[in-house]
């Protein structure tokens, strides 16, 4: 039953005069007192979630949205990625011109005959990792040998195909080490030595380009008689 209703059931049930009184008349008024306080009641309420929604409503997502968090925290993100991104750029660039300066230095070896006025040779195939080494001296020469490894040579060109990475730690103990001992000779392309049975350095190889046909020819690791370290190849191996 509604509240009206039950309003005109008690004026009906006053005894004495009061059941004589203009129900309608009652009830209308009671009507008119109560509808303020409703629309008051709604206003407040309609305010509330105004205030309620307001806070989380972000362009382009849904109020109250549980990704909103999320999504603001990812922007956010990309917003800072761009100021880290020329950094990376220049340490990448910086990592590979170095790579390409050690890749240019390790391929940058001294041929034995312009640098020494000596002829290297492998006298057999190199390729068991020991061979005989034949050093032919065109000019006069003393230097203590401190290693011997393997390079790919063009033949015919002397280009470099690949070489020893110096920075290996197998060449890097050589550095100094007359490991072979002292090899000296005059000039004049008669006067040689051969080293035989020469266990050869083996390290990670550096490509420095070329390509075929190519041999295995000699790298030797070297002390000079003003004690400068250097490095020089020599020819390449020729089977057959």
């Amino acid at each position: 039953m509604s509240g009206e209703e039950e309003l005109r059931r008690r004026l009906r049930e006053l005894p004495g005069p009061a059941g004589r009184l203009d129900v309608d008349a009652v009830v209308e008024r009671a009507r008119k007192r109560r509808r303020p306080k409703v629309a008051a009641v709604t206003a407040a309420v309609t305010g509330a979630g105004v205030l309620i929604v307001a806070p989380f409503v972000v362009p382009g997502l849904s109020p109250m949205s549980p990704s909103s968090t999320v999504m603001s925290d990812h922007g956010a993100a990309q917003e800072a990625a761009p100021e880290q991104a020329p950094a990376e750029q220049h340490a990448g660039g910086d990592s590979g011109a170095a790579g390409a300066a050690q890749a240019a230095d390790a391929c940058a070896i001294e041929d034995a005959e312009a640098a020494l006025g000596v002829d290297v040779a492998f006298e057999d195939d190199p390729d068991d990792g020991v061979a005989d080494v034949s050093f032919t001296f065109l000019e006069d020469a003393t230097f203590q040998v401190d290693g011997i490894g393997v390079a790919l040579v063009e033949r015919g060109t002397g280009r470099i195909v690949e070489v020893p990475d110096p920075g290996d730690p197998a060449v890097e103990r050589l550095r100094g080490s007359a490991r072979h001992g002292s090899i000296e000779g005059a000039g004049g392309g008669t006067d040689g030595t051969v080293m035989l049975g020469v266990p050869l350095v083996l390290a990670a190889p550096v490509a420095c380009g070329g390509g075929d046909p190519a041999g295995p020819a000699p790298v030797v690791w070297l002390t000079d008689a003003s004690g400068a370290q250097r490095v020089v190849v020599g020819d390449p191996y020729r089977t057959g």
